[in-house]
Order: structure tokens, then C-alpha cells, then sequence
């Protein structure tokens, strides 16, 4: 079973699940009990940001870099 992320569209709440593809319309949100939620993309997703720029993976959550040896946090 895959471990998912997902948001509720109803209060807002993020969490994870272990998720069979075929009873994942039966995921609810832990908080408030709803149907209506989101799946969320994988944190380790390299798109564009809303500001246009690509991001890159890295080891910390406030580097940008596609590299860790360029990364300025070390």
C-alpha cells in the first residue's frame, strides 16, 4: 500500500494515509470526518514555483538548489 498525502477541501487538514488505489475514494479526512479531499503531490516534487522558478531537490526545506553541495545552509 502507497503512502499518500492529501487535504481536506472542507477544513483544511493535511494528512497522510496507506492507500489500495482501488478504495481510495473511501479515504476520509481525519479531522472532520469528510469525503472531500485532495491528494496532495509528493514533497519531493521538482516543478515551478509560483514565482516561475524551478526548483530542485535538496535536504532541507528552504534550499532551492539542485544540489546540496551548493546549498549555503551547510
Amino acid at each position: 500500500m502507497p503512502l499518500y498525502r492529501y487535504k481536506c477541501k472542507n477544513c483544511g487538514e493535511e494528512f497522510t494515509s496507506l492507500v489500495f488505489i482501488s478504495k481510495e475514494e473511501e479515504i476520509k479526512c481525519k479531522r472532520c470526518g469528510s469525503y472531500e479531499v485532495k491528494k496532495l503531490l509528493p514533497r519531493f516534487f521538482t516543478g515551478r514555483t509560483s514565482e516561475g522558478k524551478i526548483g530542485g531537490i535538496s535536504g532541507c526545506s528552504t534550499c532551492t538548489a539542485s544540489s546540496c553541495k551548493n546549498c549555503k545552509n551547510r
